[in-house]
């Protein structure tokens, strides 16, 4: 079933320019469609949380971290696969590429999923591989890095690598990257020094690369709760020309509120602190991967953070660059508030320069009491002086197009984007789209 709907656009009163490096204004009229509804918990998948690949051939590939019958699974299951098909008619067919099992195979993929060059697709699971490990989580196992291979009319799991709770890492829940030789490169949220952060270990940062018949997988960092260095790292890691790699920290740094690092190709994985959030206007908590712009420049967002006059005092989260030519100096592009999306979770660009962040919750949609709303996708584009203005594409209205969207977006060749989010007309998650 597809359902067009238009956000309704609410004018914001200017005067938050003063205190914000942009300036939320009425966006032109933008239509959300929403492209799959998941039925059920069942076979379908539930609980859409990461964000959306776009192949060549127009099909979007995602996870979902629920939905599963096998047996040993949580109850809304341990999570799916999928590719969703578009039709000549506009509508769209969900194909489930693979079903977990919560066991060898992994559970509750909660990452993207990205392509080689032979079309073979990789991912991570959060938990299950191993069962006999990390068993004091909300499920069994340390999490598997996972390939996915066309066979016939569908697809073949292999498990690359599976994570044992020690120095390797443990609980993925982050996406890939390859690097030019083919290496993939990632995140664990637990595990590494377990002598760390109260002997679970405060994750770390791997790689995996290509060793005759398997792959070897190499621990290029493990975090320490040492009162300057990040912890717990939820998202992926960007790897810049050189094979330097980029990241955040949701935790840890000093204050304590989150940092971005990075891992020195040439010094032997050392890493540098770029940036300590201080969880004031600068943000705290910063989750999701960064950006790098052609100069070096890096560009990330926040949780929270910025103006702690909204949000409970938490402030709503800011999207950030920092400048490769000032040493690594923060300056914050915009301030989110309640009504153009609270508790950035996500942030992408396009060529021309414009971001877009989606916030989990705000909106100021009357359906959703949480923090002013259900969540909203916003676009930034640059403007004089180099400040940046905000335009609400997209207020979630809870039913039936979703609530609290935990992932970022996609975008397409001409503009439009893609996302995922909870809820919905069935409550099990949305797959939707944003055509500009």
């Amino acid at each position: 079933m597809n359902t067009t709907r238009t956000s309704h656009l609410f004018c914001m009163a200017l005067t938050l320019a003063a205190i914000t490096f942009s300036l939320a204004v009425c966006a032109q009229a933008q239509t959300e469609k929403i492209l799959y509804f998941f039925p059920s918990p069942g076979t379908n998948g539930a609980n859409p949380s990461s964000p959306l690949t776009l192949s060549a051939g127009g099909s979007l590939f995602g996870t979902a971290a629920g939905g599963s019958t096998a047996r040993g699974c949580p109850t809304n299951g341990c999570g799916v696969a999928f590719e969703l098909v578009r039709g000549s008619g506009g509508t769209w067919t969900e194909k489930v590429l693979h079903t977990f099992a919560g066991h060898a195979d992994g559970s509750t993929p909660e990452s993207s999923l990205i392509f080689d060059a032979a079309g073979n697709l990789y991912g991570t699971t959060e938990y299950a591989g191993n069962t006999s490990v990390c068993t004091g989580g909300n499920e069994p196992g340390c999490g598997v890095v996972f390939k996915l291979s066309r066979s016939g009319a569908g697809w073949t799991e292999t498990v690359l690598y599976t994570f044992t709770g020690g120095t390797d890492g443990g609980n993925p829940v982050g996406g890939l990257v390859f690097d030019s030789a083919g290496n993939l490169y990632g995140t664990t949220t637990t595990a590494g020094n377990v002598s760390a952060c109260g002997g679970v270990g405060c994750g770390t940062v791997f790689e995996l690369s290509p060793s005759g018949s398997g792959w070897t997988e190499t621990t290029l960092h493990s975090f320490l709760d040492n009162g300057t260095d990040g912890v717990v790292p939820t998202g992926p890691v960007t790897l810049d020309a050189s094979g330097n790699v980029y990241g955040v920290t949701l935790y840890g740094g000093n204050p304590g509120f989150g940092t971005v690092f990075q891992l020195a190709a040439s010094g032997g994985w050392a890493e540098t602190i770029l940036h300590n959030f201080t969880g004031g206007t600068d943000g705290w908590n910063p989750n999701g991967g960064l950006i790098l712009d052609s100069a070096g420049n890096v560009y990330g967002s926040t949780v929270m953070g910025g103006n702690t006059a909204f949000c409970g005092g938490d402030g709503c989260g800011v999207v950030f660059e920092l400048s490769a030519t000032s040493g690594w100096s923060e300056t914050v592009l915009t301030t989110a508030a309640p009504f153009d999306g609270s508790f950035i979770v996500g942030l992408s660009a396009d060529t021309a320069g414009n971001f877009y962040f989606v916030g989990s919750e705000g909106g100021n949609n009357p359906n959703c009491s949480t923090d002013g709303g259900c969540g909203a996708v916003t676009k930034l584009s640059p403007s004089t002086g180099g400040h940046y203005t905000a335009s609400v594409l997209h207020r979630f209205a809870g039913f039936p197009d979703g609530t609290e969207p935990m992932a970022g977006v996609t975008l397409d060749a001409t503009g439009n984007l893609y996302g995922s989010a909870p809820g919905g007309e069935a409550g099990y998650g949305i797959i939707y789209e944003i055509r500009q």
